[in-house]
């Protein structure tokens, strides 16, 4: 997420210490676009941010020949 972005959030919310988390509420997650394997996220709300694993396009779900069946 560009810079900028987050100092127009700041100014708009006049940054409040409390996080979501503390006031009982959910996080709102604007997320940057995926490049790599990471996406970093930011609360709309209280602004914290966090990382997101982008999707690699990979199963959980095996075949019986990838299992060796």
């Amino acid at each position: 997420m560009k810079l900028d972005i987050v100092e127009r959030l700041l100014k708009a919310k006049k940054l409040k210490k409390a996080t979501c988390e503390t006031n009982g509420d959910t996080h709102h997650w604007m997320l940057e676009e995926p490049n790599g394997p990471i996406t970093l996220g930011i609360c709309k709300k209280c602004l914290s941010k966090k990382e997101f694993k982008n999707n690699q396009n990979t199963s959980a779900w095996t075949t019986r020949a990838e299992r060796g069946l």
